[in-house]
């Protein structure tokens, strides 16, 4: 089975540091700024079943702006992505998942809070709590750097995926 998921976030929260830690299981220290949209494919065995998980990275924006809906559209899951050492990473998360969840209303989605491996930026804790009462979701505390997280991240949603089906 295929499976479109879609990173989402501002620019440079790691959406694509993450993506490459997954599906090749490497980091680079060079940031590179996505334009579009970038695909990657790798392939999971989740609950005895197969899945190619198609990561759909879409450029970041700021102030949650510019993501073209045709990007989304059709994604059985996605990624919130925002940067613990940023806060403002996390003001404009909620018109990102607005516009997600007016085109797949079933798809399962979830909050990952990356760059762990950093010092948070001061009021990041509450800041995340607030986003998740308000979301429904429970964040993941994730490091592409390090790869805390990031696997297990991708295999829940994965899972999620199969039981929203």
């Amino acid at each position: 089975m295929k499976h479109k998921i879609c990173m989402i976030g501002e620019i440079s929260v790691g959406k694509t540091s993450l993506t490459r830690r997954f599906v090749k299981s490497v980091f680079d220290e060079q940031y590179k700024t996505t334009v579009g949209v970038n695909i990657s494919t790798k392939e999971v065995l989740r609950e005895d079943k197969a899945q190619k998980l198609i990561i759909w990275d879409l450029a970041g924006t700021t102030q949650g702006k510019g993501i073209l809906p045709q990007y989304m559209a059709g994604s059985q899951g996605a990624f919130l992505v925002v940067d613990c050492t940023r806060i403002e990473s996390i003001q404009y998360i909620f018109s990102y998942l607005e516009s997600f969840k007016k085109l797949n209303p079933k798809s399962p989605y979830e909050l990952l809070v990356n760059k762990v491996d950093l010092e948070r930026a001061p009021g990041v804790s509450e800041a995340v709590r607030e986003l998740e009462n308000a979301s429904g979701a429970s964040a993941k505390w994730t490091s592409a750097k390090s790869g805390v997280g990031v696997e297990k991240a991708f295999f829940d949603l994965g899972t999620r995926i199969i039981h929203s089906i």
